[in-house]
């Protein structure tokens, strides 16, 4: 793997991070376009990254006009270390896929 690619794998799974961290901190269901100005990144990159999140059911849709929920509602929070790194693990292989995905 080339530093290039660790690079673009990077800020890919950095923009992940700051979607999820985004949906959690309005803690509020929003539309795509409403994360890519939140967070100031293109819409089209938030709008793959969303949906590779909703593909692996890291987010899940609310209503019927593309809303997506703060992570917390389809992560839930639990003290169990095991439960804890199933979920890292799906996280990090979700945002090194997507990455790869859209070249980032």
């Amino acid at each position: 793997m080339t530093e290039d690619t660790i690079k673009r794998r990077a800020r890919g799974l950095d923009r992940a991070f700051d979607i999820l961290d985004f949906l959690k901190e309005i803690g509020q269901p929003l539309r795509p376009n409403e994360i890519a100005s939140g967070i100031g990144s293109p819409k089209s990159t938030v709008y793959e990254l969303v949906a590779s999140l909703l593909e692996r059911r890291i987010l899940e849709p609310v209503g019927k006009d593309g809303h997506v929920p703060r992570p917390s509602v389809v992560l839930p929070r639990t003290d169990a270390k095991n439960n804890y790194n199933d979920y890292r693990r799906v996280l990090i292989d979700s945002a090194n896929s997507l990455a790869r995905r859209i070249n980032e």
